[in-house]
């Protein structure tokens, strides 16, 4: 095995030159890759490798004669020397050739030339995995190079794996991502006698793409629809959740005075009569007056005043047992001083949240309709 050749053959696929200039550029892979070199017709190569010191000479064509000799840094390392047609004549990499061999050392499945004379060609189709894949030739030199033609879907479409010359890590990690396999030569095929041998040890069977930007933003568009739908369907509930309790409270304020109903509200909201009164706007003595006369019809109207009982304050509750001297004497005849109905649907208003509105709705509608139903 020679992994230096393979990348060798990627810099010079375009070289026109002697066969003594590739012999000493493949070293000991030449004889196993001669039969991938044809002779450029008419075509003098420029350079010829001196055989003594492997000093670059150029050749030159003088009066039907060929002279090859050193040049620059070089020019006294080396001797000129008369050459002739046969030692000068250029040679090149014969392209559909060496595609073909590497399809066949490999088991790929013959494949006709795409005609790009780029960096990325097809070589053949692979049945080694569930389906039929592609396989590509990559002619890229250096890491740079790779990794750019490999992050370039459309040279490569419906590809199994992409030949390169030798492993190159930036393009590898670009290939896996596509869930594309890369299957570097100088790992795979080894040059003996006048061909080329090998396996390319079935690594398409083991690579898995990553997502790509399109699914992981379709997957994301799909969870955060669910979301919406989520956050629609608690909208609705809470809107159903309002009008019921919305539906409640009416039914309660048509069984007594609006007036009284207000007043119980109010005072909740200000924490106390004397301060209920003041924003009502209505003299102390006469709102007292009105109050007491409502205690006296009993039943719901007495119900309701107990729910003065609670206030808010923060985040917690404060129970006002004696908060007006006029009521003191009515809450200890009544016996309305400790929770009824109402004050349970208060405090349970007052615990809804996020995580049991839900399940507490049912219990406060529940709660309600049992002690006033409607008529």
């Amino acid at each position: 095995m020679y992994p230096s050749v393979w990348n060798t053959l990627s810099r010079l696929r375009q070289a026109r030159e002697p066969l003594a200039w590739w012999k000493h550029y493949l070293g000991p892979g030449f004889d196993a890759l001669r039969s991938f070199l044809v002779p450029c017709e008419g075509l003098a190569g420029k350079s010829y490798p001196c055989p003594d010191s492997g000093v670059r000479l150029t050749v030159r064509e003088t009066g039907g004669r060929y002279v090859a000799f050193p040049t620059g840094d070089a020019a006294e390392d080396a001797e000129d020397r008369e050459l002739t047609w046969n030692d000068v004549q250029a040679w090149q990499l014969n392209h559909e050739a060496w595609r073909m061999g590497v399809a066949s050392a490999l088991g790929l499945a013959p494949a006709p030339a795409d005609g790009r004379p780029g960096e990325m060609e097809l070589a053949g189709f692979c049945g080694q995995g569930r389906e039929r894949k592609r396989v590509y030739l990559c002619h890229a030199v250096g890491g740079d190079a790779s990794a750019r033609v490999a992050a370039d879907g459309t040279l490569t479409p419906d590809a199994g794996c992409v030949l390169f010359a030798e492993r190159q890590a930036g393009a590898e990690k670009v290939l896996m991502a596509r869930g594309i396999a890369l299957v570097a030569l100088a790992e795979c095929l080894t040059l003996e006698g006048g061909g080329l041998t090998g396996g390319c040890g079935e690594l398409c069977r083991t690579i898995r793409p990553d997502i790509t930007n399109v699914e992981l933003k379709n997957h994301l568009d799909r969870r955060l629809d669910t979301v919406g739908t989520r956050v629609s369907e608690l909208e609705l509930e809470n809107t159903k959740l309002k009008q019921d309790l919305s539906q409640v409270l009416a039914n309660l304020a048509r069984q007594v005075e609006p007036e009284f109903f207000q007043w119980i509200f109010v005072i909740l909201a200000a924490g106390s009569v004397n301060a209920a009164a003041q924003i009502l706007g209505v003299p102390g003595s006469t709102f007292a007056g009105k109050l007491k006369e409502y205690m006296g019809r009993g039943g719901l109207y007495a119900t309701l005043y107990s729910l003065v009982g609670i206030r808010n304050k923060g985040a917690g509750r404060k129970r006002i047992v004696r908060f007006n001297e006029l009521f003191a004497e009515h809450q200890g005849k009544q016996g309305v001083a400790e929770p009824d109905v109402l004050r349970e649907l208060l405090d349970g208003l007052e615990e809804l949240n996020g995580a049991n509105w839900k399940a507490m709705r049912k219990e406060l509608i529940g709660i309600v309709k049992s002690e006033f139903p409607e008529d």
